[in-house]
């Protein structure tokens, strides 16, 4: 191909991925980061529709407004991946002094220096940091469940960011022979931007996916009003956690509590005050456990806290504590009482921690309540 046809095609597929991402924005809604992912692909595409035209236009739209929406396109692509991984405006004001500096370097080396090559040379530098940027905001915070859709993405842009460097150093090495090498390496440019760019949409796409896959899979794990795990996300840590304790030979202590008599509360003060009673008691409980476990709520007014690697001498003692803690809150005109069942076991399921532990909390509440009941 040649090289206005392959500029061509450049052109066409980054209106058709913005075009495709504006068709799916208003069949299944808004995604995140979706709308800076349009105005990237279109201002990329406005970009070289530019360029395509600087036999028509004046030089200040071909190569001066060009090169600058060509930077101004990836900034809102590393705008748009921020946003995919909840990053907000990570290394925004970069990306905007970089957009700045294009501008004025590309003024002054089109009408002071009288230079395309120093144009060429410094756009090319810009976009290279520019995407050397966007790599370092995906391999900044790997989550297990978006790894492989990042090492996607961010292989693409180091790959396409080593590349814009190296034709730096080539316009730079090679002044004596600009026209020549210039051709070259824009036919190689534009097949690895027309290869880069369908990767990158590809990418952005398969982290808008595997991100939404984390979030229904923590929404499916977390109790709606606490915040908390629920038994399901529970019981996946938990597992885990009883086969870290039975390989290293460590105890893991189970700590079941019911609030007492928040049903009389319920009736007497509404479910309202009930609901910020279980907020209140939910906020202690992950502050008071910290690091050294896992917090989740069972259901109505029962919450279970796993404690890895800690025996039952520890445990009960932290469940004192939890208890006093609770006695003290006041909340919504109710002090709260609250029963403790304390477990430790070694190489047990799930279930049967669960099972030790409930039966630990059944034998505080028969012992009048408000106190701190182990199994053994």
């Amino acid at each position: 191909m040649d090289i206005r046809t392959l500029t061509l095609v450049n052109l066409i597929f980054l209106f058709l991925y913005a075009a495709i991402m504006l068709v799916n924005t208003s069949i299944n809604g808004e995604i995140r980061g979706g709308s800076w992912f349009v105005w990237s692909n279109l201002s990329r595409g406005v970009a070289i529709l530019l360029l395509m035209l600087g036999a028509f236009l004046p030089r200040f739209f071909s190569t001066v407004v060009g090169d600058v929406l060509l930077v101004v396109g990836l900034m809102l692509l590393h705008r748009s991946l921020a946003e995919v991984l909840d990053r907000g405006k990570t290394a925004w004001n970069i990306h905007m002094a970089l957009t700045v500096a294009v501008f004025v370097g590309v003024m002054y080396s089109t009408y002071v220096y009288g230079s395309y090559t120093a144009s060429l040379m410094l756009v090319s530098i810009a976009l290279a940091i520019q995407m050397a940027l966007t790599t370092a905001l995906l391999f900044s915070g790997l989550s297990r469940g978006v790894r492989a859709a990042i090492w996607f993405t961010g292989s693409i842009l180091f790959v396409y960011a080593v590349a814009y460097m190296m034709r730096a150093i080539a316009l730079y090495r090679s002044p004596g022979d600009v026209s020549q090498l210039s051709s070259t390496l824009v036919v190689i440019v534009l097949i690895a931007s027309l290869l880069a760019n369908g990767g990158t949409a590809f990418g952005f796409m398969f982290l808008s996916a595997a991100q939404l896959r984390m979030e229904l899979t923590r929404q499916a794990e977390r109790d709606a009003l606490t915040g908390l795990l629920n038994r399901r996300g529970l019981k996946r840590l938990a597992d885990r956690a009883l086969n870290r304790s039975h390989r290293a030979g460590e105890p893991l202590s189970a700590v079941m509590l019911d609030l007492d008599g928040m049903k009389t509360a319920n009736d007497t003060w509404g479910h309202e005050c009930g609901d910020e009673l279980l907020c209140a008691v939910a906020k202690l409980l992950v502050g008071a456990v910290g690091q050294r476990g896992a917090v989740a709520r069972l259901g109505g007014d029962e919450f279970l806290v796993v404690l890895p690697g800690m025996a039952e001498g520890g445990a009960m003692e932290i469940a004192e504590q939890l208890r006093n803690s609770i006695e003290n809150l006041n909340v919504a005109r109710l002090r709260p009482r609250a029963s403790f069942g304390v477990a430790s076991m070694t190489g047990v399921s799930w279930e049967e921690a669960v099972r030790q532990s409930d039966q630990a909390l059944y034998r505080a509440k028969n012992a009048g309540k408000n106190r701190v009941m182990c199994f053994g």
